[in-house]
């Protein structure tokens, strides 16, 4: 698993690693892709003239690289012009997707040790600094690569076909629509998200905007030096093209710079690529492409636990075994990353099959958000009205997913359901607890293990969500208390820090307004209600009526209700606090964490090491900063107006986040912005979520 810790990566290239990869890469490229001309240094798209590809810079030409996954699996070739394909039986990839330039790519901003992991370097920029770029052979290099705009050798690009349960229901065929694989190096996979159409694209465009790529570039750097199991993100390219985007899918249409990232990861393999196999789903009517024919689903279960299970799988004979140790596996790796998202406020948004793991990393960052005011009801991402994929609701998410991958084995003939979902009872809650109360118990400087940590620790949680405190302040203002004896001064002091971390009135009513926009009902309460009636009563009639399943009708409506419960709780929320008041409030919030601090210092007693020692541990595990919404608007902001300084603040400062006093490399304006508090941050940053 590639694992981020304190700013490195798991995977760092060295002279020695490079001469030893020809066991990691078994299978050479196919007859016909060889003669296919992969690897050459021309290319051709369609009918259009040879490409010329630039000479690789020194480091580069050695490369140990090969696009042997899709070598080593079903395959179908991508149609030129490249179209979408509404489904593709028995294939894992589309291979030779054409090329799709865009127009005059620039390297935005790198991260050097993901770019070493796959055998790459800048000497050239090797600080780190792009203000020289235009004069960087090596980054306009990178850039032409890295963008699909240049065919580069010895890739292949490639689109995964998969599917997925999207926000609980299944969707059929989904694929790579917009996600290219090109090769392997050094054990992993490359891959561009954002390089043009592929035959999965459906109605989309296959591009994504500077807005997103930089936001994904960004989290992915800043998860990996967190210590979050992660992808990483080697280049963020930009164009010079704009395209349509609806950001909020309101109607207001604005044209955005188009950008491709680059990711790496052992595999991308899915919770969703094994569901290819499913059955017709009797609540959506929709079936995998592969539906009735198990063998691309055994084929890629074979590759699956030969090339990245090894160790669960040596010396396992039966496939039904092994497919038992992979499921132990994924619960643990899943349980333990989840559990470092809970730790970090970190909500992903869109907890589909699909954007789940086999190597229970984190992938796929879309309208991902971390906590600022604490809310356990959390949703960052604007389209999930019903709070579906809300922060406290995603260890049970990642379960339930869990429990489809079970199925989806049992679909593809590697495992009776029944066997495979037993693996996942046994084995997901525990690692989960494990994981999650041994991190926290570091954040908040308890050692040991003690019988009602778990309750210590959702009342300090709770706390934080009844006062509405910043999550990253408070566990580094907690520092304060742990240092010393828990009394006196020391008490008032955190007291003071803790209550300045609360929101006021403004603040609150923003949040409860923004979350009101987003679970808004898309019909008049007295419709839902009278809908809901009737489908408690006679779901059939819906169904005739609809056209469409009786458990999709009752979900939809199940979903509007929902939505009108939050949207009535909310606006009740803030005339109850626009009516207190700030001062009545910060009393309110004084009284509350007095108490909650008094469990804490019995806590500390038990079994506790000195101060001291007790903080060292805890800034170890807390933070300095947090990766908030309104922080990464800034830098988009500036990346949109081609002011790229704020990216590689950001990147600096990811890499400085655990240090004492935290940030030791940045400066100036970031700095400033960095350590701004919550209740510090700019008018609307309240308002600001994501799609």
């Amino acid at each position: 698993m590639l694992v981020g810790s304190r700013g490195l990566y798991l995977f760092v290239v060295t002279s020695t690693l490079y001469r030893s990869l020809s066991s990691a890469f078994p299978r050479a490229p196919p007859t016909s892709l060889r003669q296919s001309g992969l690897g050459m240094a021309t290319s051709t798209m369609g009918s259009t003239a040879p490409i010329t590809t630039p000479v690789l810079p020194s480091g580069w030409s050695t490369l140990p690289a090969s696009p042997f996954v899709v070598s080593s699996l079903p395959t179908t070739k991508s149609p030129n012009p490249v179209h979408s394909v509404p489904s593709t039986p028995g294939v894992i990839f589309s291979v030779d997707v054409p090329l799709q330039p865009i127009k005059n790519p620039k390297l935005a901003s790198f991260d050097k040790e993901s770019l070493r992991s796959v055998g790459m370097t800048l000497d050239d920029l090797d600080g780190g600094s792009l203000n020289s770029e235009s004069k960087s052979s090596e980054a306009k290099i990178l850039a032409q690569y890295l963008s699909n705009s240049t065919p580069m050798p010895n890739t292949q690009p490639s689109a995964h076909c998969y599917c997925g349960h999207q926000f609980g229901s299944f969707s059929g065929q989904l694929g790579d629509g917009a996600t290219m694989y090109l090769t392997n190096v050094n054990g992993l996979e490359l891959q561009l998200k954002g390089a043009g159409l592929t035959p999965y694209s459906r109605t989309a465009d296959g591009r994504k905007v500077l807005r997103s790529s930089l936001r994904e570039h960004v989290a992915s750097k800043y998860m990996a030096c967190l210590g979050v199991p992660t992808t990483t993100s080697p280049t963020l390219v930009v164009g010079e093209n704009r395209i349509r985007r609806d950001k909020y899918y309101s109607g207001n249409v604005s044209m955005e710079r188009v950008a491709v990232v680059s990711r790496v990861a052992r595999t991308f393999f899915r919770f969703g690529s094994f569901e290819i196999c499913k059955p017709t789903d009797a609540k959506t009517g929709r079936a995998g492409p592969s539906a009735g024919d198990q063998t691309p689903g055994l084929v890629l279960f074979d590759f699956v636990a030969e090339n990245y299970f090894e160790g669960e799988v040596e010396g396992v004979t039966s496939r039904e075994d092994k497919a038992r140790a992979v499921l132990k596996e994924v619960c643990r790796t899943t349980a333990g990353t989840c559990a470092m998202w809970q730790s970090v406020g970190f909500t992903h948004g869109v907890l589909n099959t699909d954007n789940m793991s086999i190597l229970g990393i984190t992938i796929d960052y879309g309208p991902y958000g971390f906590q600022e005011y604490f809310d356990w009801d959390h949703v960052p991402n604007g389209s999930d009205g019903t709070g579906r994929y809300d922060y406290k609701s995603q260890p049970e998410i990642c379960k339930w997913n869990l429990m489809k991958l079970a199925e989806s084995f049992g679909f593809c003939g590697i495992l009776d359901v029944e066997a495979g979902k037993s693996v996942v009872e046994e084995e997901y809650d525990l690692a989960f607890k494990e994981a999650y109360e041994g991190k926290m118990r570091k954040k908040l400087g308890i050692s040991g293990e003690k019988e009602g940590d778990e309750d210590f620790i959702k009342l300090v949680l709770d706390t934080m969500a009844e006062t509405r405190a910043d999550f990253t302040e408070t566990f580094v203002s907690l520092e304060t208390y742990a240092e010393s004896d828990g009394s006196g001064d020391s008490l008032l002091a955190t007291l003071d820090l803790l209550v300045g971390n609360c929101a006021d009135v403004d603040a609150i009513s923003s949040i409860c307004k923004r979350k009101m926009k987003m679970c808004k009902p898309s019909m008049p309460p007295q419709q839902i209600i009278q809908l809901w009636e009737v489908c408690q009563s006679d779901p059939e009639k819906l169904a005739s009526h609809f056209g469409a399943p009786k458990e999709a009708i009752v979900a939809e409506i199940g979903g509007e209700m929902e939505k009108l419960g939050n949207y009535a709780a909310l606006s009740k929320r803030v005339e109850e606090v626009q009516e207190m008041g700030n001062e009545e409030l910060q009393e309110e919030n004084r009284v509350k964490w007095r108490k909650t601090l008094s469990v804490y210092k019995e806590r500390m007693g038990v079994g506790g090491d000195g101060g001291e020692r007790r903080v060292g541990v805890m800034r170890e595990n807390n933070p300095r900063f947090c990766l908030k919404n309104w922080i990464l608007q800034d830098s988009i902001e500036k990346a949109d107006g081609g002011d790229w300084s704020g990216i590689q603040e950001l990147m600096r400062a990811a890499e400085n986040i655990y240090r004492g006093g935290g940030l030791a490399k940045v400066e100036g304006d970031m700095y400033k912005l960095l350590r701004t508090k919550q209740r510090e941050a700019p008018k609307g940053a309240n308002d600001l979520y994501n799609t």
